[in-house]
C-alpha cells in the first residue's frame, strides 16, 4: 500500500521529491513519534529534516527523542547534528 501510494504522489507531483516509500515510512514514524501538532510547532517542527530522521532511528524513548530534540534546537548548529546521541540521554 505504501509503495503504491508512493507511486501515485510521484506520479501527482513529478517535479517534487521526497515521495520513496523510505520517506513516507519515515514520515509516517515521525507522526507517529510526535502526535501533537503544538509540540511539533515547538520543538522538532525547528529542526532539519534530517536531524529528526536521527532521532527517530537513534532513540526509541519518547522522553529520550524530547529531551534531545530541545537541546540539539536550542545548541547544536544547523547541518552540524551529531549521528549518535551523547551517552546521557542514549539508553
Amino acid at each position: 500500500m505504501i509503495e503504491r501510494l508512493a507511486q501515485d504522489l510521484r506520479s501527482a507531483f513529478p517535479t517534487m521529491k521526497g515521495f520513496s516509500r523510505a520517506s513516507l515510512m519515515y514520515m509516517r514514524a515521525f507522526a507517529e513519534a510526535w502526535p501533537d501538532e503544538a509540540f511539533v510547532q515547538q520543538a522538532v517542527g525547528q529542526l532539519p529534516w534530517g536531524h529528526n530522521l536521527v532521532l527517530l532511528t537513534k532513540l526509541k524513548m519518547p522522553e529520550q527523542r524530547l529531551a534531545y530534540a530541545r537541546g540539539a534546537r536550542a545548541t547544536v548548529p544547523r547541518g552540524k547534528f551529531p549521528v549518535r546521541p551523547s551517552n546521557s540521554l542514549a539508553a
